[in-house]
């Protein structure tokens, strides 16, 4: 019930109404069950104070609410649904997941990754996911990364969750110009980790190109990062500044870690884990996209 406006539930029943009914006292009731209070009480079940009558007047305007709630509620639902079915099955590579609030630039890093250019059209929120392989060349050693970029809406954050099982990285996006983002790049870690303990972190100021217009200090975000164990990098998507050195990053991390070896047993047990939530029936080319 934590989604549901606290006017459309019952004081009595403390269920979402159906057929809601005003009483003297001003407040709304499910008819049943206020009429049944008024049985055995003159007294409001709210306030203690006396009812002036004890007349009910149905509420048609509170009910459209709730049926058009309901309604909202259930194509929500279906959507969710439907983006779960079309999840993309799982690629080769050390699973990377981008997450961090709407519009920091998630979708422009991939697309910086994907094309080696910058696009408005990455600039529009992500709907599910999207993701592409990248292999990232540390002298003698190759890493083959499968970066996963996830909406950050909050209507679609529970479904994102389903996207840590099975990662081996995350980059914490916040957009520089915007401090609350930075806020929200602590809630993302937050949920992160109540996921997934063992994860390398990357912190990863976006848009350092708008630095003239910057809100997040790079001191208080370096510090957060070293507090978490995480790494810091400032970048822009659009000037290609430092987007290669944030994946090389990551790979040294997965290098140190000893997984830079999608197909070893550690690193697969993780995969398979997370596949079992995240991978859905269906052939993929080496970069797809759900939206």
């Amino acid at each position: 019930m934590a989604d549901v406006p606290p006017s459309f539930v019952c004081p009595l029943t403390l269920e979402l109404m159906s057929d809601p009914a005003t009483a003297a006292d001003g407040h709304s009731y499910e008819m049943s069950a206020i009429t049944q209070w008024l049985r055995t009480s003159n007294l409001s079940p709210l306030t203690g104070e006396p009812l002036a009558h004890k007349n009910l007047t149905r509420s048609h305007a509170l009910r459209n609410a709730i049926e058009e709630f309901h309604a909202g509620q259930r194509k929500q639902a279906q959507r969710i649904k439907q983006l779960q079915q079309r999840v993309p099955a799982p690629h080769a590579g050390l699973k990377v997941i981008l997450l961090g609030d709407a519009n920091v630039g998630k979708t422009s890093l991939l697309h910086r990754v994907k094309e080696g250019n910058f696009s408005e059209a990455g600039t529009q929120p992500t709907i599910g996911c999207s993701f592409c392989t990248h292999s990232v060349v540390l002298g003698d050693t190759s890493v083959s990364l499968a970066i996963w970029d996830t909406a950050g809406q909050e209507k679609y954050r529970s479904f994102t969750r389903q996207y840590y099982r099975g990662a081996s990285a995350a980059a914490l996006v916040y957009d520089i110009t915007n401090h609350e983002t930075f806020e929200g790049a602590r809630r993302w870690l937050k949920d992160l980790r109540s996921e997934l303990e063992d994860v390398v972190v990357v912190l990863v100021g976006s848009k350092c190109d708008l630095w003239e217009s910057r809100q997040v200090d790079k001191a208080v975000a370096s510090q957060l990062a070293d507090t978490e164990g995480a790494e810091h990098i400032e970048c822009s998507a659009k000037e290609g500044t430092n987007v290669d050195e944030l994946f090389e990053t990551i790979s040294r991390s997965l290098v140190a870690r000893g997984l830079q070896d999608a197909d070893g047993p550690w690193n697969k047990a993780r995969l398979d884990a997370g596949n079992l939530i995240a991978a859905r029936d269906g052939k993929h080319g080496g970069t797809s996209c759900c939206q």
